[in-house]
């Protein structure tokens, strides 16, 4: 049995889906890439099919605005989803429910039913974050320091 969940819950299946949630985010992330050299071709100049400079006065979207951080939603939806199905799991079979609300240590149950999705939850904040942080500064390698304007939050 995991602490982190109710017992004899299959959470090795729950790691399944949620890492295949997870990784849909990933895979869907790499757009970036497309809107990242959409907002490099808008500032380079062209001669005879080739980049020769940058346009001057030219100014590329904000990174903020290159970045869509939605895609990793279904994946945080799901944890919170699975936390309240950790409280219902308790109310099938034996009832066990009636067993958990009567342990000395009361916080017995909430944590068996939001630990684990919280820790996964957190790891993927964390993981998502590192690959924001990476596409960061591969938009600061491809776009020239005199194009950059701010992280875009306004506007």
């Amino acid at each position: 049995m995991c602490e982190g969940y109710p017992p004899g819950y299959g959470f090795v299946q729950e790691w399944k889906v949620g890492g295949i949630l997870f990784g849909f985010g990933v895979i869907f992330s790499f757009y970036f890439f497309v809107e990242l050299y959409d907002a490099y071709i808008m500032l380079a100049v062209y001669e005879q099919g080739h980049v020769v400079g940058v346009l001057e006065g030219a100014v590329a979207k904000p990174f903020l605005q290159l970045i869509d951080a939605r895609r990793f939603v279904p994946f945080f939806l799901f944890q919170a989803v699975m936390a309240v199905y950790h409280y219902f799991y308790y109310y099938q079979g034996a009832k066990s429910i009636y067993l958990m609300r009567r342990l000395p240590r009361g916080g017995i149950l909430i944590k068996s039913c939001v630990f684990g999705p919280l820790l996964c939850g957190g790891a993927g904040a964390v993981a998502a974050a590192t690959l924001h942080l990476l596409y960061y500064f591969i938009y600061l390698l491809v776009i020239p320091g005199e194009c950059r304007q701010g992280w875009g939050l306004t506007g």
